[in-house]
């Protein structure tokens, strides 16, 4: 970026500065590697969409990209930074990781409204797809993301978007597909809004019925149920069995064969799952071959 500005200097130690020109402003932090000691973490810049742009562009035309509808998610930016621990080289880390997720946003046709939460998480789900197709599916090794550096993008994003809209992190997260750490783990799905609600009310259920009998020292027995009053099931697991043994689980049946709640161990012999049991072994075999296979199937898509 090219044009002229007068820039706004604040040391990012100074919490308690008045600041009013955010498209002014530049932060100040200590950095041993670079010049004079220190480094600039340029926030004013990112209000500007062509800013990251291949072609050659007048001041005008970069000035005409200024985005007002961005000076409140910026704002925040900048107190996350000022506000949070840590030392200056993890705070331009956050900045340089954020930044990372503005300069992806502005290289795409669809421009994003800032201000308004739905178009940003849309902007994090397609930020996340794009993080996830680098690590598995470049072509080449200029193109390709370390996991463990997506993962810090997407993370940081994620972060800074629920302290935007002042909600959980996990409500961000669950929107889209994550990056995995591990070169052969699959990327997690997002839970549908449907099934993430419906999950919730069902464990709220269970919570407040342990409440009602431990704290409550209500009586037995224990009445649990999802939502929709479906039984419930144990399941294995393992997402790479086709047919999955299951048996019904009765709560109230099975207390009510004993006048005292049972012992732990007790709930894993009746249940067929202590440790030296054929059902753990099972288990510990289907998972050894589960991974086995996930593995050879990564591979096999790497050198497709």
């Amino acid at each position: 970026m090219s044009f002229t500005r007068t820039p706004l200097f604040v040391h990012i130690s100074d919490i308690n500065k008045q600041i009013n020109e955010y498209e002014r402003l530049v932060l100040v932090c200590k950095d041993k590697t670079a010049s004079f000691g220190f480094k600039t973490l340029d926030i004013g810049t990112l209000f500007y969409r062509k800013r990251v742009s291949d072609e050659v562009l007048s001041e005008q035309q970069l000035s005409a990209s200024f985005d007002e509808k961005r000076h409140y998610f910026l704002q925040c930016l900048t107190d996350y930074l000022l506000q949070m621990g840590g030392s200056d080289l993890s705070k331009g880390l956050f900045y340089y990781t954020s930044k990372f997720f503005l300069d992806w946003v502005d290289t795409q046709k669809k421009i994003f409204d800032f201000s308004n939460k739905d178009s940003v998480i849309d902007a994090y789900r397609r930020f996340s797809k794009y993080l996830v197709d680098r690590t598995l599916l470049a072509d080449t090794d200029e193109e390709n993301l370390a996991a463990h550096t997506a993962k810090q993008y997407q993370r940081n994003a994620a972060k800074l978007i629920a302290y935007i809209f002042d909600c959980h992190e996990i409500d961000i997260v669950s929107q889209a597909m994550q990056v995995q750490s591990q070169r052969y783990d699959v990327p997690v799905l997002p839970v549908a809004e449907k099934d993430h609600q419906k999950t919730y009310a069902t464990l709220l259920n269970v919570f407040l019925e342990i409440h009602r009998i431990v704290v409550q020292e209500g009586s037995f027995p224990a009445h649990f149920k999802s939502v929709d009053e479906e039984n419930f099931y144990f399941y294995s697991g393992f997402h790479h069995q086709t047919e999955k043994q299951h048996i019904q689980f009765d709560i109230q049946s099975y207390l009510a064969k004993y006048p005292v709640i049972p012992a732990f161990s007790k709930m894993l012999a009746d249940f067929d799952l202590v440790e030296n049991s054929k059902y753990r072994k099972r288990l510990r075999e289907n998972r050894n071959e589960a991974l086995y296979k996930l593995q050879q199937r990564n591979e096999i898509k790497r050198h497709i």
